[in-house]
């Protein structure tokens, strides 16, 4: 048996190294773990977990009745929700000076088990669009699905962390 550890295939990025993760031959959609050599970081950034909800329409409760009848809304399904998650973590990490390839932590959390496949089709293919590495070199993270998210409609969010090399 192959192990699932392999250092030789280590990935080297300005902040981190990255460790795919194998079964037998195969590579499989995630690392196995990121290390971290603090003296080439410069920073590290935690996002919130980002959700589908529709910037345009969505409001927070105004009271506790609200509040358990989960006012809110979302966009559309979840493609929609998973780019609309992918385009504000884009967002807040080029607001403060990183990069979509500077991500070595990704967690996912779906309600629907069933989304996961239409779930990993879009965020395969925001990868190619805005960071083909992402999508070369899986980064390391969690998968938890049939959880509860705040709102009936919401299907997916997702947590990242990113490390910026010092200059």
């Amino acid at each position: 048996m192959t192990a699932s550890f392999r250092k030789d295939l280590a990935r080297d990025y300005p902040a981190f190294t990255l460790y795919p993760f194998y079964h037998s031959t195969h590579l499989m959609p995630w690392a196995s773990c990121v290390e971290m050599k603090l003296d080439k970081v410069d920073r590290i950034i935690w996002l919130s977990g980002q959700t589908g909800r529709n910037p345009e329409t969505d409001r927070e409760p105004e009271n506790w009745q609200e509040e358990r009848d989960r006012i809110g809304n979302v966009v559309g399904g979840i493609r929609e929700q998973t780019e609309a998650c992918w385009m504000r973590i884009k967002e807040i990490l080029e607001g403060v000076g990183a990069r979509l390839e500077d991500i070595y932590w990704v967690n996912f959390f779906l309600v629907d088990k069933d989304d996961k496949w239409d779930m990993l089709k879009t965020t395969e293919e925001f990868f190619a669009r805005y960071a083909p590495d992402l999508k070369e070199h899986p980064r390391a993270g969690v998968l938890l699905k049939d959880i509860q998210l705040d709102l009936p409609d919401m299907r997916i969010e997702i947590e990242v962390a990113a490390a910026v090399a010092k200059k």
